[in-house]
């Protein structure tokens, strides 16, 4: 039987913190994640959405990720940004790079 939900954004995003705390990604992994999706959820593309919360869990139960990973931004050359996400999860990597991209 299918059933629709609707959430509000700000309900969205807590209910995807919590399945990502509840998974063991860190406060930072889980956020990125969060925006990530319930960015996508907005935007209708369902596919990248919170539905993709399932497929971050099951990666993560089953060691794919890890979900305390920090990622490290590496200095190579200028107009290069090299980040080492440590087999964490790339949103973070992503987010804690863009600073330095725009330098």
């Amino acid at each position: 039987m299918e059933q629709d939900v609707t959430l509000s954004l700000r309900d969205a995003e807590a209910l995807s913190l919590r399945i990502l705390d509840n998974a063991g990604f860190s406060e930072a992994h889980a956020g990125a994640i969060m925006r990530s999706v319930v960015a996508a959820q907005r935007d209708e593309c369902h596919s990248h959405g919170l539905y993709r919360l399932i497929g971050c869990v099951e990666t993560a139960r089953k060691g794919g990720v890890d979900t305390r990973a920090e990622p490290e931004i590496i200095d190579q050359a200028p107009s290069i940004v090299r980040i080492d996400a440590h087999r964490g999860n790339s949103l973070l990597s992503f987010e804690r790079g863009k600073s330095h991209l725009k330098e």
